[in-house]
Formats: structure tokens, C-alpha cells, sequence
């Protein structure tokens, strides 16, 4: 396959990513077909797949550096076209002459006849300019409602940090559950013990299978966040008789639930694909007989009378993946926000209504805004006379806790009313936002 029919899949899956709000990864469907057909081979796939994340996280600022350098407006596809151009020698290092030359080559192919001049002129202006000089100013995303909605809750200079800490790519986090079968060479100078158990891989590449001890079972993937959400609750776990993990796909949860609790785990999902992938996750890490897992849609279960701690790690926006996901900022919207809110409101509701009194409902989301974590939490304690928020900073170790963990930047992670509050920037090279809620029914 040539480098134009690279260009030509990319330009494609990259308007399906922003017109369909598509997950990066689902938008590989289409390559997957062209590989099936021996149509591109895996290296075209590894090009394109770089090229997409690089062009949508750095989309605004290669959107500042084109628009600045046109004066009239113009065909999508053409600008669409152009940020992938412009991606390829702002970030990949493609020689500049290389791509004007494939780039003109595939408005052609593209229907984009008339526009092959614009195209050409508008790449040689901005290559003649100081690529440096481009770069100088960090750009934030002034007009997008989801970092708007940031500002409203954290201030203008948080947001800031917020978001240059989720633009860059995270470091690779571990929970190593068996030390004694890892490779020597995993405990180098680019291996940090964050805490515990948790490990992170600096500027890891590489598919993470290929690391000895992937096919024993030895470690599993899971940010810093949620590993530390998990072990806030560890005294809670191990006085539970029977626990059970709501929404629980990929299973990492689950799997600290265990880890931590060391009792079995009843886990829930309402995708068979997500369970039989959780399934074969659980299997590598010889953990089938600890976690058990059922199919149901958690609305339409009303039996949780059985357990005495009940994690709902409850579908959301994800805006604290964004470092993984740098998709979600430009497809996600306050309607879609508040629409999630409702829901998770509606699922906290339901499960708070079908436990026993004494319960522990340990309630999470990876979302940024506060309308999925403290607003839903607010709503339910402040309408239901039997139910309390238990604040995760009450035990009295908690100070000692935090000065383990190395890189914490800030120990100011927790809200007034005792929450769990971790933005990005909180740990020294990033972590996923994250959000969870103690509560206990009486």
C-alpha cells in the first residue's frame, strides 16, 4: 500500500472520529476490514492509527496555526485535510515537500479538484514560517463548552492545568499482583513505584502484552486514581461479608475489590462482549473462581439486599480519560453531561433503594464535571433522610497515606464533605480524573 491510500483511510476514519463522535478505536473498524482483505498491511495500520490520536489531541492547536494562515472560509474536508497535513510536520517530522506533494495528490482523489491550488499554496506559506515560533503559545480551548464548564467549577487557572496535563500522553499504569514473575528488566530507571502495588511504565510504546509476566498473570493495567479510590475503602472491604461491583467492565475494579477485600466478588454488566473480554482478563490473572460475573441491566435488578458494600463505578462523560480518549473533548457536550447526570442519578437512586439498611454504596465515575460526581451525590443525600455521605479522609492515617505516594503534587484531593476529588495534574505526570462518593444507608 502507498502513502497516499494511507492518507486517503486516515482523512476518512478522522471525519467519522468528529462527525459520528466516534472513540478513536472504533473508527479502526474500517482498517481492520482493509487488513482482513490484504488491502493495507499492519505498518500502514500503525502510521494511521498515530497520525489520528496526534491530529485530534493536538487538534486545536493545529486548528490556531491553520486558521491564522487562511482569510476566507472553506470546504470541511478541505480543512480537515489540511489538519492532518499540518499534524504530519508539526508532530510526525514528515518532510514538508513530502506532504504537500500527497496531500494535493489526495484532494484529488477526494473530489477536491478546485481546491488543489488553496491547498498547496496554503501548506508552503505556513512551512516557510519559523516552525518554532508556531509553537510558542500554548493554546486552550477558549470556545469549547466542555472546558468552559471546567472553568465554572475549578477557576480559570485549574482548568488550565486540567487540560495541559490531559493533552499530553499518560505513562503506562500497572498493579503488579506477582513481582516474583515479572522481568528483571521491568524494574528499571523507567519503572516508578507509585504505591502499593501500582507501578508506572514512563513513556511506555509498546503493546503491553510483550512485557514477561503479561501471559502469567502477573499485572494488569489500571490508572493510579482508581488503584487509590479502591484501597481508601480497604478497611470497608475487609469488614464486608459480600460485595459486589455494578457496571464493572474492563474489571479493574473488580479485580482491587478482590485484591483488597480478599473475599469473592459478584460483578455486573449488562454487555455479554464486555463480560466474556472481562472473562478472558480474569482468566490470565487465574482469578475466574474469586470474581464471579452475571449479565443484568442493574435498573432492572432489584436484589442487592445480599450485600453489604456495593461499588457503582457508573457509565459517564469520561472527561478525566481525556489524556487516553482525545476524542471525548471535541464529541462530548453539556446536553450529553446532563443526560448522563440523569441517568446516573436514576442508578444511584435504584440501587439505594433495593439495599438493606447498613449498607456501604461506594459510588465512582471518571468524569471532570461536577454535575456527574458531587451534584448527583448532593441530590440523593439531600432528599433521602437515610442515607450519609462517609468522608474518605476521616481515617486518622491519611496524612502519612499521601505522603507515600510518589509524585503526589498537592494534598488537597478531597472536598469539604470528604469526597474524593483527583484531577489530572494532581500527580506528577498525570492521572485520569476521577470522582468517588462513600455512602452508607442507615
Amino acid at each position: 500500500m502507498n502513502g497516499l491510500n494511507a492518507r486517503l483511510l486516515a482523512i476518512k476514519c478522522y471525519i467519522n472520529i468528529l462527525s459520528k463522535k466516534l472513540f478513536i478505536e472504533d473508527s479502526f473498524s474500517i482498517l481492520n476490514t482493509k487488513v482482513k482483505d490484504e488491502e493495507i498491511k499492519e505498518d500502514d495500520i500503525s502510521f494511521i492509527k498515530n497520525l489520528l490520536h496526534q491530529a485530534i489531541r493536538n487538534k486545536f492547536h493545529l486548528e490556531n496555526i491553520l486558521f491564522q494562515n487562511i482569510t476566507k472560509e472553506t470546504n470541511i474536508k478541505v480543512v480537515n485535510l489540511l489538519i492532518l497535513a499540518l499534524c504530519e510536520y508539526f508532530y510526525l517530522n514528515t518532510k514538508d515537500y513530502a506532504i504537500i506533494n500527497t496531500y494535493v495528490e489526495a484532494s484529488k482523489k477526494l473530489n477536491l479538484t478546485h481546491y488543489t491550488s488553496f491547498i498547496n499554496g496554503v501548506l508552503r506559506n505556513i512551512f516557510r514560517k519559523d516552525k518554532t515560533e508556531l509553537f510558542q503559545t500554548p493554546i486552550f480551548p477558549v470556545e469549547n463548552e466542555i472546558y468552559n464548564d471546567l472553568i465554572l467549577s475549578y477557576g480559570e487557572q485549574t482548568a488550565k492545568n486540567i487540560y495541559q496535563e490531559l493533552n499530553h500522553q499518560k505513562d503506562l499504569d500497572l498493579v503488579v499482583l506477582n513481582e516474583n514473575i515479572l522481568d528483571k528488566d521491568f524494574f528499571t530507571n523507567k519503572t516508578t513505584k507509585i504505591f502499593n502495588h501500582l507501578y508506572r511504565l514512563n513513556e511506555y510504546q509498546k503493546d503491553v502484552k510483550t512485557i514477561a509476566g503479561f501471559d502469567k498473570g502477573s499485572f494488569f493495567i489500571q490508572s493510579f486514581s482508581s488503584y487509590f479510590a479502591i484501597y481508601l475503602v480497604s478497611n470497608y472491604l475487609e469488614n464486608s461479608n459480600s460485595i459486589a461491583d455494578l457496571c464493572a467492565s474492563p474489571g479493574g475494579k473488580s479485580i482491587l475489590l478482590n485484591l483488597y477485600s480478599k473475599k469473592n466478588i459478584d460483578a455486573y454488566d449488562i454487555s455479554k462482549n464486555k463480560l466474556l473480554t472481562m472473562e478472558h482478563n480474569l482468566s490470565r490473572l487465574n482469578l475466574n473462581n474469586s470474581i464471579h460475573l452475571y449479565q443484568k441491566d442493574i435498573l432492572s435488578f432489584e436484589n442487592f439486599y445480599n450485600y453489604d458494600f456495593i461499588l457503582i463505578d457508573s457509565p459517564c462523560s469520561a472527561t478525566g480519560t481525556i489524556n487516553k480518549h482525545p476524542e471525548i473533548i471535541h464529541n462530548k457536550t453539556l446536553k450529553d453531561i446532563k443526560s448522563l447526570a440523569e441517568n446516573q442519578f436514576k442508578l444511584l437512586n435504584h440501587v439505594y433503594q433495593n439495599t438493606k439498611p447498613q449498607t456501604y454504596i461506594y459510588y465512582c465515575t471518571c468524569s471532570l464535571q461536577k454535575q456527574e460526581g458531587e451534584e448527583v451525590i448532593n441530590k440523593l443525600v439531600n432528599n433521602k433522610k437515610d442515607i450519609k455521605i462517609i468522608p474518605l479522609n476521616q481515617n486518622q492515617d491519611i496524612n502519612h497515606t499521601l505522603k507515600d505516594i510518589n509524585g503526589l503534587q498537592t494534598d488537597n484531593i478531597f472536598t469539604k464533605q470528604g469526597l474524593l476529588r483527583i484531577l489530572p495534574h494532581h500527580l506528577f505526570g498525570g492521572t485520569e480524573g476521577f470522582f468517588a462518593a462513600l455512602l452508607l444507608k442507615e
